[in-house]
């Protein structure tokens, strides 16, 4: 049996320092989703032990931590058995590993395409949530609070539609007899509030929703476009993510196609040698016994 020379070896090394850079990346990238994806469910569990009423989107990011991590684990096989499959030349792991890219092409795809069809649904959905949610469990929760008072403070808006969502909130509204904030709104809908946030009266819309003269003291004007806008800009950046992401995937797939056929014919041409080098031994055999 001879040993493969380097005559016989036809797979460029640059492929597999390719591959094997992008197996890294996708190890990384998989590292940073298991870590990403404990984070949210670290802090949707100190959410739990301070919020009274568990009704609001806060409730999806168990899912999203759950999911992140599940990708991220996926993500760490399928790397490893790329990186050794290319760097040991397997076929059998590269098939699998090329079934498994043009699948995740394929989803990629299908995700693309479904989320940019769908996409003023889903905006009119995540509008119809915050609606619901961010308006009536406001003091629910601190960190649902601190993202809509950046919201309302960033882009000078108040409400979803306008200030008057605020009537529909229990502690804001006018039919309260207890609460010390009825017929106000937040104090982030106040005009000064990102100017003065840190001395800022927090009755500076006292009795707004009762007394239109009052107005000139918040901003009036809902924050639904505000939404739509970043909703938009959203789907650029994803649309943007799944067109390079296809790209990457899709080179990927030549690459380890184009491996497999260097692989193939390397073996053939070594096996085809063997066998011809056998026969020469045989034959150099039977002369010596004659």
């Amino acid at each position: 049996m001879k040993c493969r020379s380097d005559n016989d070896h036809f797979v460029e090394p640059i492929l597999k320092y390719f591959l094997s850079i992008f197996n890294v990346f996708i190890f990384i990238l998989a590292i940073g989703s298991i870590v990403g994806g404990s984070w949210l469910l670290y802090q949707k569990t100190d959410v739990d032990q301070t919020k009274t009423n568990l009704q609001n989107v806060f409730d999806m990011t168990a899912d999203l931590g759950g999911y992140l991590i599940t990708i991220g684990i996926i993500g760490i096989i399928f790397s490893v058995i790329g990186l050794a499959a290319t760097i040991r030349e397997n076929i059998f792991f590269l098939r699998i590993y090329l079934f498994v890219l043009i699948l995740t092409l394929v989803l990629n795809l299908v995700i693309g395409v479904v989320f940019l069809i769908y996409s003023g649904k889903i905006t009119s959905a995540v509008i119809n949530r915050m609606q619901t949610t961010f308006v009536l469990n406001y003091y629910d929760d601190n960190e649902l609070k601190s993202l809509f008072d950046l919201l309302q403070g960033q882009y000078s808006c108040c409400g979803i539609q306008g200030y008057k969502d605020w009537d529909s909130n229990p502690y804001h509204s006018c039919s309260s007899s207890t609460s010390s904030l009825a017929c106000q709104v937040p104090v982030s809908c106040c005009k000064e509030y990102i100017t003065n946030k840190d001395r800022i009266n927090i009755f500076c819309s006292q009795d707004v929703l009762r007394d239109d003269s009052k107005l000139t003291r918040i901003n009036t004007k809902g924050c639904r476009q505000e939404i739509i806008n970043l909703a938009q800009f959203g789907v650029k950046v994803l649309s943007g993510s799944l067109v390079g992401v296809s790209i990457i995937l899709g080179a990927t797939i030549i690459m380890v196609q184009y491996l497999l056929i260097l692989i193939r014919k390397e073996k053939a041409l070594f096996n085809a040698k063997n066998q011809y080098s056998v026969l020469d031994e045989d034959d150099e055999t039977v002369d010596y016994l004659n």
